[in-house]
């Protein structure tokens, strides 16, 4: 799913980023690092939450599309409170598939 909506911005003209959070298996990101700007983050740690606000802050002029590893629902329910508290600050909307 990531990389057809990456292809599909892509083809429609949309300055888009990848954001990969699945660290033990970053296929997505292997797949386009060399045609778009990547970041990668472990959001099972307080530390990539914000490594990964901080990504979105120097990426606004981007779409930001995030691959999210299966296991993340531990870390998102402890520390997603970091993005969803710099939504409104980054002129961000959050769409989530």
């Amino acid at each position: 799913m990531t990389l057809a909506l990456v292809d599909y911005l892509r083809r429609t003209d949309v300055n888009v980023v990848l954001v990969e959070t699945d660290t033990s298996n970053p296929d997505v990101m292997k797949a386009v690092h060399d045609e778009i700007r990547c970041g990668s983050f472990d959001l099972d740690d307080v530390g990539g939450w914000i490594d990964f606000v901080n990504f979105c802050d120097m990426h606004r002029d981007a779409t930001v599309v995030v691959n999210t590893a299966a296991r993340s629902q531990t870390g998102g329910a402890q520390y997603g409170g970091t993005l969803a508290s710099t939504l409104d600050e980054l002129a961000r909307r959050l769409v989530v598939l």
